[in-house]
């Protein structure tokens, strides 16, 4: 019964499978700390492409409900080689009828894979009971509301490696696509990968914010000038202490940090935030004060240089 209601709510949900393409079981239990029930499913769709959909009950204080569940995530599984190690969802924004309301990140992890940890930029320390070992197959962990799926990752062995690991936006986050960032000599990037991209859509990595979407379609292009921020409808605030701060054009292509009194300090990190619901953020880079007392923004050190894999926000 329960996985019969997990094959309709994603038929529901998503009906593109392909003619005949009856999707298969993959995992069917608990979803350890949320107190909730998880499927995950696998199905050919219409264009050939195989995907996995993670269906769960709303997460709880007492016995999950089995009689409702909802599709929490789609991940379409990549035909490149390596495959990833992991596919998974990080949940930022509680759905309807969920108790848990912080975040919280689950992976289907594959066979013989240990040592496992997530991990997330979002904050600066390391995150308490983020490693582990596949529990059947599934990893969960509990994530600072800070955390979401563009600024989380899941890594495997005794050294961290990164991008092991395949992390979807639940269906009730804020939208996101993988796309490709493409540095022009004029500073600004070339978006390709996804033809809905609109103006005030994000263009992030793992570490933080590269640009912001000046120019949608199929080839869109991207702005570095962090003034553009504000057509995303996002606020920018110091990490640590929460104080709002504005952005300004600078000399030289800096961009100027300004707040009240005594809020700055040498090094702060500053993010940006306001997606409706969450309180997830993207990084966009330190302060130093110069010479003459102004305060910019750092925001160089995860720049691409050459074609690179990233993620795109859509505009919240």
């Amino acid at each position: 019964m329960l996985v019969g209601r997990a094959k309709l709510a994603w038929a529901n949900a998503s009906p593109v499978a392909a003619p005949g393409s009856e999707a298969a079981l993959l995992y069917a239990g608990p979803l350890g700390e949320q107190n909730a029930t998880l499927v995950v499913l696998r199905r050919n769709d219409a264009a050939g492409r195989t995907s996995l959909g993670f269906m769960t009950t709303p997460s709880t204080t007492g016995t999950p409900d089995t009689t409702t569940l909802k599709v929490r995530a789609q991940v379409t599984v990549s035909p490149s080689a390596p495959a990833p190690a992991a596919y998974g969802f990080v949940v930022s924004r509680p759905a309807p009828g969920d108790q848990a309301p912080a975040s919280w990140a689950a992976a289907l992890v594959a066979p013989g894979m240990s040592a496992a940890r997530f991990g997330t930029s979002a904050v600066e320390h390391e995150v308490a009971g983020t490693a582990g070992s596949p529990l059947n197959g599934l990893l969960t962990v509990d994530l600072p509301p800070q955390a979401a799926a563009w600024n989380t990752e899941l890594a495997f062995g005794d050294r961290g490696e990164r991008g092991v690991a395949s992390l979807a936006a639940a269906a009730d986050d804020p939208a996101t696509r993988t796309v490709t960032a493409t540095p022009r000599l004029d500073g600004t990037f070339t978006v390709t990968g996804a033809a809905d991209t609109q103006p005030g859509d994000l263009l992030t990595l793992h570490d933080g914010l590269i640009g912001v979407v000046t120019s949608g379609g199929p080839t869109a292009s991207a702005s570095t000038d962090l003034t553009t921020l504000r057509t995303s409808g996002l606020s920018a605030w110091t990490a640590t202490s929460d104080r709002p701060v504005s952005l300004a054009a600078g000399p030289g292509e800096q961009t100027t940090v300004t707040a009240g009194p005594d809020v700055l300090r040498e090094g702060d990190r500053i993010v940006a935030g306001g997606f409706p619901g969450t309180a997830a953020v993207i990084n966009l880079g330190t302060v130093h004060m110069t010479p003459d007392g102004t305060w910019i923004l750092r925001r160089d050190m995860w720049f691409p240089v050459t074609s690179t894999q990233a993620t795109l926000i859509r505009h919240p």
